[in-house]
């Protein structure tokens, strides 16, 4: 998704409540753990490129939780007492919070970490129901179309590495194996924990001959 789609739905999403009330400016939730000036300028940039600016036509309720994240849950329900038109949050907790806050505000989350079929965010893919939407890349199914693409470039795959972290990624190690044994490929699990673990990780890769490799969403990565 390009950004000026992601912002898109965002706007999209500040409507909804309006469309019932009919007159007041949309009031936008922004709930993260962190205050990163370039992600907080890059979101306001990409609101004006859709002609929203704060203060103008829209209002954000910027909150904080300054990596305290027991602060989240009271931040998220002051957010909803306060009727929202959309609340925006990035990262798991922050997402969780503003789930647990409301079911009535429409919710937009980034969160790349968390499989929202498992936590029950949504109730399928293909149609999730609820008051949440976003980008969420800890899908198991997402393994599936990586394999797929990774052979329609290389056609004549055969060995394939997926790196990802133990625990973290649980799901989607399964997920990715089945895909690639399902294509009649081998798979080479290859497990990282810490940022140099994957220049080790690359060369085993290599001694073993495999051609072609998926990184397994997370922070890390």
């Amino acid at each position: 998704m390009r950004r000026r789609e992601f912002i898109s739905l965002i706007a999209g999403a500040a409507a909804w409540p309006l469309r019932a009330r009919g007159e007041q400016m949309p009031v936008i939730g922004f709930l993260q753990e962190a205050d990163v000036p370039p992600l907080v300028a890059a979101f306001g940039q990409g609101l004006a490129e859709a002609s929203y600016v704060d203060g103008k036509n829209l209002a954000i309720e910027y909150r904080f939780s300054k990596l305290r994240p027991e602060l989240l849950p009271d931040m998220a329900r002051d957010l909803a007492h306060r009727d929202m038109s959309v609340i925006f949050t990035a990262g798991p907790l922050a997402v969780a919070a503003a789930r647990n806050a409301t079911n009535i505000i429409p919710i937009v989350a980034v969160d790349l970490e968390s499989d929202p079929l498992a936590t029950g965010y949504i109730k399928s893919i293909a149609r999730p129901g609820g008051n949440l939407t976003g980008i969420f890349l800890d899908l198991p199914e997402f393994s599936g179309k990586q394999i797929g693409l990774l052979k329609e470039v290389v056609p004549r795959l055969t060995r394939v590495a997926i790196f990802g972290i133990p625990g973290l990624n649980e799901a989607q190690f399964p997920a990715a194996e089945t895909a690639v044994r399902g294509l009649g490929l081998e798979a080479e699990i290859m497990e990282v924990r810490v940022p140099d673990d994957f220049e080790a990780a690359f060369e085993a890769a290599r001694i073993r001959h495999v051609e072609a490799g998926i990184l397994l969403s997370s922070p890390l990565v």
